[in-house]
């Protein structure tokens, strides 16, 4: 699909995936580099809604 929100969406939900194994799976971090990509990832999605809210995507009727 060619609609940057959609591939940011996308994109994030790709690296929230691998947090999660990361975290959760059986290779993982220690608590300080989960924590470090958590807070990567959040300020990813912070960044994302911000620049939504500013009209930075637009959407074409279907």
């Amino acid at each position: 699909m060619n609609n940057p929100a959609y591939n940011q969406i996308a994109a994030i939900l790709e690296q929230q995936d691998a947090l999660a194994e990361l975290v959760f799976g059986p290779q993982a971090l220690p608590p300080t580099g989960a924590e470090k990509a958590l807070n990567s990832l959040t300020s990813e999605i912070e960044q994302f809604a911000e620049d939504l809210a500013n009209g930075k995507f637009h959407y074409a009727a279907a």
